[in-house]
């Protein structure tokens, strides 16, 4: 095997070595990075699935103003069943995954 082939199978060894790398050790990063970023459109999406396929009323971002003006309760959604009331808040808690 000529010696420039040998060269150019050995880069691209190398290269595929350090993308895999790159992913095992960037992929948990990144993973916290985006489940902090789109906590609430992911949440959103569930909830939504969840209420089209039950028939379900869904209420978003409601707030109710106390008496002197300022925001006393704040529900991100409320999903109203056949039964019962789901109060649901959005948030997310640093740690492991």
């Amino acid at each position: 095997m000529p010696y420039q082939v040998r060269l150019t199978l050995f880069i691209i060894a190398l290269e595929l070595a350090a993308i895999i790398f790159l992913f095992l050790f960037l992929y948990p990063v990144m993973r916290n990075f985006l489940y902090k970023k789109r906590t609430v459109p992911m949440y959103y999406s569930r909830i939504r699935r969840i209420v089209d396929e039950h028939d379900f009323l869904l209420i978003n971002d409601l707030t109710d103003k106390g008496g002197d003006g300022r925001p006393a309760l704040h529900l991100d959604h409320i999903v109203i069943g056949n039964k019962y009331f789901y109060c649901i808040s959005d948030c997310y808690y640093e740690g492991c995954l």
